[in-house]
């Protein structure tokens, strides 16, 4: 049996020790500016995939799990995600400042916010006072809306990091009922730099920290390459090898060998369970004609669901000018892929064997987190340790993103476990 090939370094993405990463060589809040460069959702329209309820087949656990869809079947047109246009307008107090819960003098004094708290502005003031909306600063004060003097505040830059802990309701991008938060507090916040949860049903952020800011996404980008590939080509195709992993041993590969035949279907577990750069740019090349090509498609893929702050220049997702997503749009590319079938088994399979491979899955949160049944780890100088969870109970599936994150399945254990332990569906 041939063995997958992965350097140690990066055999180190699913463990959940605390040790440091790499970074890009740029500041934090020079990230937070770029993602904030494109217009950004306002308050209540939170970009949120509209898609009908994820297909759910139970989780295999070795040996070549069953396909859920019919060989050669592609995935439909989905439609695309509804975006709010309009810049987001935040504001701050240049001095400790009361809080009140309406705009006329007999309002109720509410609280006070610290000097330098970050609002974002509701409506122009009209008179004496502000309507603003209070996101709160990720442990403390919940989300709500506030207002203050309009003397006491000025304008500003975002606050960094942006938390979003939304309340329930109908999400106004999928028109489905997101589920009701019933917890009275915040999560712990996470290690990540950037995470978010997402509503597998609706489509709906339950928690965000710097949710839709851009980072170099790694190997989460084969999320996107395994969503071209099954729509575009057929489990069964069948596909000579003219890769040639001479020299790519500073990378995680399956381990294919020039000049044997594979199907597709072997190339996507390659591609998902061990994180195989060689079985992406396999599957660019018979998809697409080339890496470019395929590049193009996975951009295009991105645009017809509506993703703003995703662009693709491989299908692997090695560091790369250009090259980017975010938490969130991550996550919805998740939340689609998991209504296809054979992506379902991608995700979830912990030990999948054939055509001469034995392949694992990187995944640390398979088998160890009750009802964990996906997506994709990754690791990049860039990008640190990344992962996209997602776990079923009860029927309801969550999906977990962190970026970043000194303890990827610590960060999204912790998520997972606030999601359906605070929210009620």
């Amino acid at each position: 049996m041939r063995a997958t090939y992965h350097v140690a370094v990066l055999a180190l993405v699913g463990a959940t020790t605390i040790t440091p990463f790499g970074g890009d060589g740029r500041s934090h809040a020079a990230a937070v500016a770029a993602a904030t460069a494109s217009p950004a959702p306002a308050q209540g329209q939170i970009f949120s995939p509209t898609l009908s309820t994820p297909f759910s087949p139970a989780p295999t656990t070795g040996g070549a799990p069953p396909v859920a869809r019919p060989a050669g079947t592609t995935t439909a047109a989905a439609a695309p995600i509804a975006v709010a246009a309009g810049p987001r307008r935040w504001v701050q107090n240049f001095k400790p400042t009361e809080l009140y819960d309406g705009p006329d003098s007999a309002a109720r004094g509410i609280g006070t916010a610290a000097q330098f708290s970050t609002f974002e502005l509701v409506e122009d003031p009209s008179g004496a006072r502000a309507k603003l909306f209070d996101h709160g600063q990720g442990l403390g004060r919940l989300p709500s809306t506030v207002w203050v003097n309009a003397s006491d505040i000025g304008p500003s830059g975002p606050p960094n990091p942006q938390f979003e802990l939304p309340t329930g309701g109908m999400d106004p991008t999928s028109g489905k009922k997101a589920p009701e938060r019933i917890g009275t507090g915040w999560p712990r916040i996470p290690s990540a730099e950037s995470a978010v949860v997402v509503d597998g049903d609706s489509g709906a952020i339950l928690y965000g920290k710097n949710a839709h800011v851009r980072h170099a996404p790694a190997s989460l980008t084969k999320i996107m390459t395994a969503l071209v590939a099954l729509e575009r080509g057929k489990p069964q195709d069948r596909i000579k090898i003219d890769v040639d992993i001479a020299g790519m041993w500073e990378s995680t590969l399956m381990g294919l060998e020039l000049g044997d035949e594979l199907s597709l279907e072997t190339l996507l577990y390659g591609l998902m369970l061990p994180s195989g750069n060689d079985a992406a740019i396999q599957i660019a090349r018979h998809i697409g004609g080339s890496e470019e090509r395929f590049a193009e498609l996975m951009n295009e893929r991105a645009r017809a669901i509506g993703l703003q702050n995703s662009q693709f220049r491989n299908p692997h997702g090695l560091d790369q000018e250009g090259h980017y997503s975010t938490p969130y749009d991550l996550a919805a590319m998740a939340r689609r892929g998991m209504e296809d079938g054979l992506f379902y088994n991608l995700s979830a399979t912990k030990v999948w064997q054939g055509e001469g491979y034995i392949l694992k899955n990187l995944n640390g949160l398979l088998g160890q987190y009750p009802g964990a049944d996906g997506v994709k780890v990754g690791f990049t100088d860039n990008a640190g340790k990344c992962l996209v969870a997602s776990a079923t109970r009860n029927g309801r599936r969550v999906f977990v993103t962190v970026i970043r994150s000194y303890d990827p399945s610590g960060d999204s254990r912790m998520l997972l476990d606030y999601a359906f332990q605070n929210y009620q569906w």
